[in-house]
């Protein structure tokens, strides 16, 4: 396994251009960042890729798969069975009469949504809810990740720079850095919102006060968790400047625009997506509330 370690420029940000809204008492710098990079190198906490999960997986990036051979795999897993089939029930997707059996949800959902649906459960709940973040921290960072991975996957059908799947998987995982910050702040989503909304840069709000970012954290648990070298790329460098040489960074970088930017400072390679944002949001926040 590749050493854990990683250069850690530090320049300085003006918290004037993300000013808390409320007040808190925090570590010095230093300690911050010891106690985060600590916690991200000495977690215990491992995404459970099984035999059943990691067969799931290869059928999903699978093009022949079919309804069949998906079916046959996830039966034996009860809770992505039983969350298929609440959302085949749901209001978006039924038809009036109910569903109870994995393959008449399968169908009802349709094979590529199945898919997705069976990737967003597989990451989210063996990276997220194992960490035991609070319901809040969990929330928002679910709803980021799913929001970040339906664009980065509009944008590749669009683009054809990078395969959708990986497209999806990638802004999928992009953030996992962040649950070690919410972790040890509860109050991190609460910050990390309001410098959003002043279009400040997170990364160097991050170093100025905990003395490191959310792409170093999530650089180091994608190494303990073996990740492919182009899903580590994104993790640790998706908040990098324009004109990545990675595409599948490059297409995080863009899909992240479309959301962090005000409509009139949106990138050209983003703005071809502007008209889908709402049909984005509304598919995000129901597949959201049925994780």
């Amino acid at each position: 396994m590749p050493s854990i370690t990683r250069a850690n420029p530090n320049p300085s940000f003006p918290l004037s251009r993300a000013p808390l809204l409320h007040e808190l008492t925090f570590m010095n710098t230093a300690s911050w960042r010891d106690d985060l990079w600590n916690t991200a190198t000495s977690t215990k906490i491992l995404p459970v890729f099984d035999g059943i999960i990691m067969e799931s997986l290869r059928l999903i990036n699978d093009q022949t798969s079919s309804f069949a051979s998906i079916e046959n795999v996830i039966r034996h897993d009860q809770s992505i069975t039983a969350k298929l089939i609440s959302m085949a029930n749901s209001a978006f997707y039924g038809r009036g009469v109910p569903i109870a059996t994995l393959r008449r949800a399968m169908i009802a959902v349709g094979l590529e949504q199945t898919k997705q649906i069976i990737t967003c459960i597989i990451l989210i709940d063996g990276i997220f809810k194992r960490m035991r973040l609070s319901r809040d921290a969990s929330q928002h960072l679910t709803r980021h990740a799913l929001l970040l991975s339906y664009t980065a996957q509009r944008l590749a059908e669009k683009t054809l720079l990078v395969q959708p799947d990986k497209a999806f998987i990638a802004g999928l995982i992009h953030d996992i850095g962040k649950g070690i910050f919410c972790l040890r702040d509860h109050s991190y989503p609460y910050l990390a919102d309001q410098v959003a909304e002043t279009g400040g840069d997170l990364c160097g709000f991050e170093r100025e006060i905990y003395g490191i970012d959310h792409e170093e954290t999530g650089y180091c648990l994608s190494i303990k968790w073996r990740f492919p070298e182009e899903l580590v790329n994104v993790v640790s460098h998706h908040h990098g400047l324009e004109g990545q040489t990675d595409p599948l960074v490059e297409i995080v970088r863009i899909a992240q625009s479309l959301w962090t930017c005000a409509e009139q400072d949106v990138p050209p390679e983003a703005a071809i997506l502007l008209p889908e944002r709402q049909r984005i949001e509304q598919q995000v926040d129901r597949i959201a509330g049925e994780l």
